[in-house]
């Protein structure tokens, strides 16, 4: 893909390659350079470990894959390779000249579709942390975002099922981990990038209200193991509250509902509650911009558990939680 034009899918899926573990470079030209003078990409969320023992590796059977650049803006930035090229730079760094250039593949592309081949071009190279999933799937959302409406990229269907079948999963996976990018709070998260909470432990979490999600990351970065389960049932527990509160709220509106006689314990006068006179579709209908972006808002957060963003329209990555009337207001707008 050159540095103009328009992005299509086709584009960013060329880059995915399942079965091997390795960068489609299919297109890709060869080029030597300097480890010094390739720049390793910011956006990039994965692990750099064991970098010694790569580095070693090479000086007994050289380097088998070429680290994959994109050349964005005239720059040489690492799309896959990170280890390797720091591997290289270790080397040079003890004295092994022969590293001083080495051979890389490269292709010319803008900065939104390098984002975008940078997360799908690593998404099946190795094994993921549950963390670098979440991760992974926040950065792929931003980015088809982005090039949706800076690149005219057309997305038909629903943006999580298209991240499901770039990603080779299931829509239900992406729920969950959006449900962890958006409502798990900072400490938290912390301990589900340190592998303190497992996914289906961080999931849950997220849907509990701030303070006790607090009180669940303190406890385990103390040590503590706390099962899914324990954090499934404080969940349950928190709807069970939350419905004896709508229980009786109601009770309190059916009483303004009738007029009672004292004296007989007879009902003698009775009102009809005006909304059992419309019909839903009606209400709807009715509703104008700001009204339905309550009513889609109140929607989203009842589904992410009645804390935060669930993540139902496009502009979710947006949402902040301050700022979620705002977001959806201009979906709607962008929809009718």
């Amino acid at each position: 893909m050159a540095s103009t034009g328009k992005i299509t899918l086709n584009d960013i899926m060329k880059n995915r390659n399942i079965k091997a573990n390795e960068f489609n470079t299919t297109g890709y030209k060869r080029i030597e350079l300097s480890p010094y003078d390739v720049v390793p990409s910011q956006s990039n969320f994965y692990s750099q470990e064991n970098i010694e023992e790569l580095a070693d590796t090479f000086l007994v059977v050289g380097q088998q894959q070429p680290t994959v650049l994109g050349k964005v803006n005239g720059e040489f930035r690492i799309l896959s390779g990170h280890r390797r090229n720091l591997a290289n730079i270790f080397n040079i760094e003890r004295g092994y000249k022969q590293y001083k250039k080495v051979e890389y593949l490269y292709k010319e592309m803008t900065e939104v579709f390098f984002e975008l081949s940078l997360i799908i071009g690593n998404a099946f190279t190795r094994k993921l942390t549950p963390y670098e999933e979440a991760e992974q799937i926040r950065r792929l959302k931003e980015a088809l975002i982005k090039a949706r409406d800076e690149e005219g990229l057309e997305i038909k269907g629903k943006l999580r099922d298209l991240i499901a079948e770039m990603l080779n999963t299931s829509s239900t996976q992406i729920a969950r981990m959006e449900s962890i990018n958006n409502n798990l709070i900072e400490e938290a998260k912390q301990q589900f990038k340190e592998g303190n909470l497992n996914t289906t432990s961080a999931y849950e979490t997220s849907k509990l209200p701030e303070e006790a999600q607090k009180e669940i990351a303190e406890k385990v970065s103390k040590g503590e193991d706390i099962k899914a389960k324990e954090i499934m049932e404080m969940v349950l527990e928190k709807k069970r509250a939350d419905k004896e509160k709508v229980s009786e709220s109601d009770t309190e509106d059916n009483r303004n509902l009738a007029t009672i006689d004292l004296d007989t314990g007879e009902i003698v006068e009775q009102k009809i509650p005006n909304y059992l006179n419309i019909t839903t579709a009606k209400l709807i209908k009715d509703y104008n911009t700001d009204e339905l972006a309550s009513f889609f808002c109140n929607k989203c957060l009842n589904l992410a558990g009645g804390n935060g963003c669930a993540g139902i329209c496009d502009y979710a990555v947006e949402c902040n939680g301050k700022n979620n009337h705002e977001i959806c207001v201009k979906w709607l707008k962008a929809k009718i």
